[in-house]
Formats: structure tokens, C-alpha cells, sequence
């Protein structure tokens, strides 16, 4: 018991004193943009206006690289179908002009967890078999590069895609609902670090 005692306050004593040496900058963003969505199969309505807010800690591992893990709520507005939880862990490259705002570019994988993922209703017949039944999976994986402007200590200015690598449309093939559809974002960022 002593032992493992031991063991763990010396565990917590190297990750105070790893934590203590590792540079991390806490970020605050705010994004909004258009949903592009990829597919074969239109569904009521044809893309969007996408909504977000995020945290980020931005962990530097030397002057030029840095890894940023964030978590953040997404949500369509105006057609409902992809409010989520996204997870992005972005490898990042900063860029350091003599004089000049830093600039930086990031690719890493964006995980979204659906939370509304849109059902099927028609008024005509509201016994039809297809009615309350969910349009999309719910879960998505997409290819996230981003491109960051730097300016002053605090504020971050940027332009996030986000690739969704997934074909979410769910099958119906009784009721002839066989699309495809990937989930494509193109969002403008801006954030805050402290």
C-alpha cells in the first residue's frame, strides 16, 4: 500500500513538473459559415448556415509546432440536421514573419457526435412507415485543415474546413431512401487566447 502510495505521488509530481515546463495557450473561438454538403441525394434544402462556439488548448511543443486538442458545439441553423459535439486534435505549424502578424496552418481529424440527427416526417400521411425515422448516423470523422492569422497577443482570425470522410445519409431501402451525403463545412473563425 506504501508503495503504491508512493508511486502515485511521484506520478503526480513529474506531471506537475511536465505541466509546469509545457507551454499551453487556452483558446476561446467562435466560427460561423456554410454547410457544403457532398453527396447523391438532395434533402430538404441544399446546404446552410453553420454556428459554432469551441474552447482549444493549444500545447506547444517547441517554437514552431504545437498540438491543438478542442471541443466544441456546432449546430445548423437553418435546417436542423447536424447539431453536434465536435472533437478536432490539429498538428500545427506556426509561421513567425519578422515583424508581422504569425501565421498558422493546422490538419488534424474532426470527430462529431451528432446530438439532432433530423427525422423524416410527411404531413400527407402521417402513417407512413418512414415518418420519425433518422435521416443521418450519428457519427462522423472529417479531414480538418485550418489556416490561422495571429494578430497582437490575443486575437485569432481563420478559415476552418472541415472534409467529412463519411457517408451519413441512413439507409431506407424499402422506401427507396439509398443516397449518399458527406457533411462539408467552411467556416470563418475568430477567437480569443489567454
Amino acid at each position: 500500500m506504501k508503495r503504491l502510495l508512493l508511486s502515485l505521488i511521484l506520478l503526480a509530481a513529474i506531471s506537475i513538473n511536465i505541466q509546469a515546463q509545457t507551454k499551453v495557450d487556452h483558446i476561446i473561438k467562435v466560427n460561423a459559415g456554410v454547410n457544403l454538403f457532398a453527396g447523391t441525394e438532395d434533402f430538404d434544402g441544399d446546404g446552410g448556415i453553420s454556428l459554432g462556439v469551441s474552447y482549444a488548448a493549444d500545447v506547444w511543443v517547441n517554437d514552431k509546432w504545437s498540438v491543438m486538442p478542442e471541443i466544441g458545439l456546432r449546430t445548423q441553423a437553418d435546417l436542423d440536421i447536424s447539431s453536434g459535439i465536435n472533437m478536432i486534435c490539429a498538428a500545427r505549424y506556426h509561421f513567425q514573419p519578422s515583424g508581422g502578424p504569425r501565421i498558422v496552418v493546422g490538419l488534424g481529424p474532426d470527430l462529431m457526435f451528432l446530438t439532432n440527427r433530423g427525422s423524416y416526417y410527411y404531413d400527407a400521411n402521417p402513417n407512413y412507415g418512414l415518418n420519425h425515422k433518422t435521416k443521418f448516423k450519428s457519427c462522423d470523422i472529417a479531414l480538418h485543415p485550418s489556416i490561422v492569422l495571429e494578430s497582437g497577443k490575443h486575437w485569432i482570425w481563420g478559415l476552418d474546413i472541415s472534409l467529412g470522410l463519411n457517408d451519413m445519409r441512413k439507409k431506407y431501402p424499402e422506401y427507396n431512401i439509398n443516397g449518399s451525403t458527406r457533411f462539408e463545412y467552411l467556416l470563418l473563425t475568430c477567437g480569443y487566447r489567454f
